[in-house]
């Protein structure tokens, strides 16, 4: 079972401006409202495609009742409402996929609100199964980085990070089987560069088993305990590039369900992206996806790592 905690969700506010410009009163060409952050995109990508996943949502009321109302069958929810409203992003999206992302302040979260959820967590991991993967994704509240490792080493639940900052450093002393970043956010992280993170992240990341880089229109390194393989993106046209990484994530997700996670996965990726960035609106269309994995190639590059 995939295990994802939500317990920053947002409302993602998502402008479509092909003239938007700062400092300057524009109209919008489109607009999208939804429930998301990194772990609800993942959780619903996943159910979308057919694999089941356990999500823990941590929310206002409101957003709480929406979340319920958009998830797909194969995503099973448990939710919590906290008494402070949720945060919004704002996401502008110009002509060709050039995105600005506002994020919103973090909500008050109390300190019951948050053991709740955890404690879910917890339950979720200690089911009887063949296998359970901890997704840590996105931003988190205070301290639960530290405690989603002790569930998980507890519960000797397999662990893939997506986060970025300090979240991402402190989920790094659980010494995941896989992170997933893209190359700013690694970058930023470990004080390295662009470039150094798109081609040796082994380096900066050696805490991780494996480790898998995305760079937009560049595609996607990955370094899965053999030779690193380059995927390129899938050519199709860009409209909103929001939440494709997430995509990547739970392609990477769903093969760790199998065991280690695969170069399938990286193609996977590579296609469950280009069919998200293709549309407006958060979605991930199945058929649109298997599609495009007609046109994913990997691209094995280097020496084995090690």
């Amino acid at each position: 079972m995939i295990v994802v905690p939500s317990l920053n969700t947002v409302r993602d506010f998502i402008l479509g401006a092909s003239r938007w410009r700062r400092g300057t009163v524009t109209r919008a060409d489109q607009q999208y409202l939804v429930p998301g952050g990194k772990p609800l995109n993942v959780a619903r990508f996943l159910g979308a495609m057919g694999v089941p996943c356990r999500l823990v949502v941590l929310a206002d009321a409101a957003l709480a009742a929406e979340t319920a109302r958009i998830l797909p069958p194969r995503v099973s929810a448990e939710l919590f409402v906290t008494a402070a409203p949720s945060r919004t992003d704002v996401a502008i999206v110009e002509d060709g996929g050039r995105i600005t992302v506002l994020n919103g302040p973090p909500p008050p979260i109390t300190a019951d609100e948050l053991d709740a959820a955890l404690e879910a967590v917890r339950g979720a991991l200690g089911e009887r199964d063949l296998q359970h993967v901890l997704l840590i994704a996105g931003s988190q509240p205070l301290g639960a980085v530290d405690r989603l490792l002790e569930i998980a080493q507890r519960a000797s639940a397999r662990l893939l990070v997506d986060s970025s900052g300090a979240d991402l450093l402190a989920a790094l002393g659980g010494r995941p089987e896989l992170v997933k970043v893209n190359v700013a956010e690694l970058a930023e992280a470990r004080g390295g560069d662009v470039e150094r993170a798109w081609s040796d992240a082994p380096t900066l990341l050696p805490e991780a088993a494996n480790v898998v880089v995305t760079r937009g229109r560049r595609g996607l390194r990955g370094w899965l305990g053999g030779a690193p393989v380059r995927v390129p993106a899938i050519r199709t046209r860009v409209v909103n590039p929001y939440g494709a990484g997430d995509a990547v994530t739970a392609a990477l997700a769903a093969s760790m369900l199998d065991g280690p996670p695969t170069v399938a996965a990286l193609l996977d990726g590579a296609a469950w992206a280009a069919a998200v960035a293709a549309e407006f609106g958060l979605d991930l269309d199945p058929g649109k996806a298997a599609t495009l994995r007609d046109g994913a190639r990997a691209i094995e590059e280097g020496p084995q790592r090690g």
